[in-house]
């Protein structure tokens, strides 16, 4: 069983259940769509520098999420290991 995973997935789930880190997540997700909502369409670079934002943003909250399922996983793999 690997401990490092573990604890980095326990980590990234206290962070996740945190209200004011879910609260500043939307709030980036909504002032970047509201500042995309009314850049006109011919201001394609500004577009696309939102556009990168929000993957960015994205990868940021996948990259927790996948801390957790890994630390999830390893838990899992470790106890039927144990059971066996």
């Amino acid at each position: 069983m690997n401990h490092e995973i573990i604890a980095r997935g326990a980590r990234a789930k206290q962070i996740l259940d945190m209200p004011e880190f879910k609260e500043l997540l939307e709030q980036v997700k909504r002032d970047t769509f509201d500042e995309w909502a009314v850049t006109p369409e011919v201001d394609t670079q500004r577009l696309a520098s939102l556009k990168s934002e929000m993957t960015g943003l994205n990868r940021f909250y996948m990259k927790i999420v996948s801390y957790v399922r890994d630390a999830s996983v390893e838990q899992h793999n470790a106890t039927n290991i144990a059971d066996q």
